[in-house]
C-alpha cells in the first residue's frame, strides 16, 4: 500500500492512543477536557481535509464541527462557570448537527445503495426493531417520568431518536451490500458507538448529572472512526463493466 492509503490506519492508532491518554488524566479536569475537545477538533479537521469534492463528507465534517463546538461550550460551563446545566446551549449545538449528518448519510445512501425496494424494506424492518427496543427500555421510561422537567425529557429523548434515524438510514447501506467497503464499516462502527453513548447519556442525565466517565470513550472513538472512514480510500471500481444507461449521482466516480 502507498503511504497515503495507510493514513487512515495511522490516524486510527493515534486516535486510540489519545483516547487511552484521556483516561489517564484526572476525571473532569481541565486537562482532560482539552484533550477531549482537541481530539474532536482534530477529527473534524481530518474530515475536512479528506472531503475533497465529496459533498457527503463536507456535510459530515460540518456536523462534527457543530459537535466540537458543543464540546467547547460544555467545557466552558464546567470549568468556567462551574455548573453543569441540562439542557444547555451545548445540547442545542449537538442536536443541531443531526440534520447535517442525516443529509450526509442520505447522500451516501443514494451514491452507494441505489433504489432497490427490497433493500429499503429490509432496512425499515431493522430500523423498526431497533426503535421498538429503544422505546420500550430507554425512551418510554424517560418520557413518562414526571419528576423530570419537560425540557430535559425532550432533549434526553431527542438523542436516541436522532441516532435511530441515522442508523436506519445506514442500515440501507448494509442490506445493499455496501458493507463490504471498509470505509462503510468504519462509519457504521462510529455510528454504533455514538448511539450506545447517547442512549446511556440520555438515561443517566434524565435522573442525575454526568461528570464524565466511560461514555466519553464512545464519543471519542466515534470521532476517531468517523475521521478514519473519511481517510479510507474509496473502494476500487476499476475493472468493472460500465452500465451504459446509468448516469448521475449513482455512476462510478461520483463526487457526492
Amino acid at each position: 500500500m502507498r503511504g497515503t492509503e495507510r493514513l487512515w490506519m495511522w490516524w486510527t492508532v493515534a486516535g486510540l492512543l489519545a483516547t487511552v491518554g484521556y483516561f489517564t488524566l484526572p476525571g473532569g479536569s481541565l486537562a482532560a477536557s482539552l484533550v477531549y475537545d482537541g481530539l474532536g477538533a482534530s477529527a473534524a479537521l481530518v474530515m475536512l481535509s479528506a472531503a475533497r469534492r465529496r459533498l457527503t463528507w463536507w456535510l459530515f465534517a460540518a456536523g462534527v464541527l457543530l459537535w466540537v463546538g458543543g464540546d467547547a461550550v460544555y467545557s466552558y460551563y464546567v470549568h468556567g462557570l462551574h455548573e453543569d446545566p441540562f439542557p444547555s446551549v451545548a445540547d442545542a449545538m449537538y442536536l443541531g448537527a443531526y440534520p447535517l449528518l442525516a443529509a450526509g448519510v442520505f447522500g451516501l445512501v443514494r451514491q452507494r445503495a441505489g433504489r432497490s425496494r427490497a433493500a429499503v424494506l429490509d432496512a425499515s424492518i431493522v430500523a423498526t426493531g431497533v426503535g421498538l427496543v429503544l422505546w420500550t427500555f430507554v425512551m418510554q421510561p424517560i418520557a413518562h417520568d414526571g419528576s423530570v422537567g419537560v425540557g430535559a425529557r425532550v432533549v434526553a429523548l431527542a438523542y436516541p431518536a436522532f441516532d435511530v434515524l441515522l442508523l436506519a438510514m445506514l442500515a440501507r447501506l448494509f442490506v445493499s451490500g455496501a458493507v463490504r467497503d471498509t470505509g462503510i464499516r468504519l462509519l457504521a462502527a462510529s455510528f454504533s458507538l455514538l448511539t450506545c453513548a447517547d442512549v446511556a447519556y440520555s438515561v443517566l442525565t434524565a435522573y442525575t448529572s454526568y461528570d464524565g466517565g466511560l461514555f466519553d470513550a464512545g464519543w471519542l472513538l466515534s470521532y476517531v472512526l468517523w475521521a478514519a472512514a473519511a481517510l479510507h480510500p474509496p473502494r476500487n471500481t476499476k475493472g468493472r463493466k460500465p452500465t451504459p444507461a446509468r448516469t448521475g449521482c449513482g455512476s462510478a466516480g461520483c463526487g457526492c
